[in-house]
């Protein structure tokens, strides 16, 4: 750090839905006088999918509403892209190691050349095999500066599937259970769900995995009959909140069914048997619900620290230690007859796995302490 300034920090932001991985950081920074901290808002492009960059369209509405400022990087209208390099960082966070998502100008090769790019993990990874190679890509992290690991498990993983020393990936804790544990969104927020909460209601979110077309999300698995489930059991009150890239991925690859699927699932919503929850933040959903349904997504290792049952949809060998470790504390649903007999048993206040999940849940929850983790700038 330069003592003869505050030491400039910009954080490339494209996703509202990533912003709790940062937001504890961002806080710490920004009421530290030795730090000069600056949102950047860019678009983003899923490769593959579009070619073009568009803007998450809840980030502006996000940042403004947590009363964020931040400087917008891209005018739709122009073209133009805002360059990093002008607004000076020392450091610069990215919030996903996957360049190819962002504009050009916000390549970590070109960052490194005016800054010292750092990534913070925006989900604690849960997934074994193929998986692990993907979010650890090694051109990248060879560019940062520092990546920062979550406990020595995942940070013996990264210098595995990467080879940078020990240095390069300091541990940190899981900053976004700091954020959660440290300010924690206790409240029924009605709003997030079909009607308000009655003495024998059940608030289940639905968590689908964004990846529809490669046979590890159960989404169509039960879909049909998770709906009439609901439909008939007027105690469970559906919240579908799937990973941001669900929709998008749905209608590229089932293309073919996608215009039925919205229609179901919208009559379900006018119904008030299910509600959608595209945006908001997660960690009021966890706070208001019951339980969880998930197929493996991260979010598995952010509920737990709401104590509360989750049902997982996807066999444990597809996961690492981490994610098997916490497979013993939740329901697991091989068939759709599972899925149904455990939501069964969660509407008559049946929690057999409580115990488990509570022993687990102190070796998961572990915050970072943001004011410590500055110091390692």
């Amino acid at each position: 750090m330069n003592a003869d300034r505050p030491c400039r920090v910009l954080m490339v932001t494209q996703s509202s839905h990533l912003w709790s991985s940062n937001r504890p950081i961002y806080q710490a920074m920004a009421s530290d006088p030795r730090f000069e901290v600056e949102v950047l808002a860019v678009p983003n492009r899923q490769p593959g999918i579009a070619t073009t960059f568009t803007f998450d369209p809840e980030l502006h509405a996000g940042l403004n509403k947590l009363g964020i400022p931040f400087v917008d990087g891209y005018d739709p209208d122009t073209g133009h892209f805002v360059d990093p390099a002008e607004l000076k960082p020392d450091f610069t966070f990215l919030q996903t190691p996957y360049d190819q998502q962002r504009p050009d100008l916000c390549d970590i090769k070109l960052l490194r050349e005016f800054s010292k790019p750092i990534y913070i993990p925006y989900g604690l990874l849960l997934f074994g095999g193929a998986l692990q190679d993907f979010v650890h890509p090694k051109a990248f992290f060879e560019q940062a500066w520092r990546v920062f690991a979550e406990n020595v498990y995942l940070q013996a993983v990264m210098q595995r599937n990467t080879g940078c020393p020990a240095k390069k990936l300091p541990i940190s804790g899981y900053v976004r259970h700091d954020y959660y544990l440290g300010e924690r969104a206790i409240g029924d927020h009605d709003a997030r769900w079909n009607r308000p909460r009655t003495e024998d209601s059940c608030r289940v979110i639905w968590n689908p995995r964004w990846s529809v077309h490669s046979g590890d999300s159960t989404f169509f698995d039960h879909f049909e009959a998770l709906l009439e489930f609901a439909e008939r059991e007027p105690r469970l009150d559906l919240v579908l909140r799937p990973h941001p890239l669900f929709f998008q991925n749905l209608q590229h690859f089932f293309s073919e069914k996608y215009a039925d699927v919205m229609s179901r699932l919208e009559i379900a919503q006018q119904a008030k048997i299910l509600r959608i929850d595209r945006e908001g933040d997660y960690f009021e959903l966890f706070e208001s619900s019951d339980a969880m349904i998930s197929d493996g997504s991260t979010l598995i290792a952010d509920y737990f620290p709401a104590g509360k049952p989750l049902i997982i949809t996807v066999p444990s060998e597809t996961l690492n230690v981490i994610g098997r470790a916490l497979h013993t504390g939740c329901y697991h649903a091989a068939t759709t007859a599972d899925l149904l007999e455990h939501l069964q048993h969660l509407l008559a206040r049946e929690d057999p796995m409580q115990a488990a999940r509570l022993d687990l849940n102190r070796m998961i929850s572990r915050r970072c302490s943001p004011a410590r983790w500055l110091r390692r700038l």
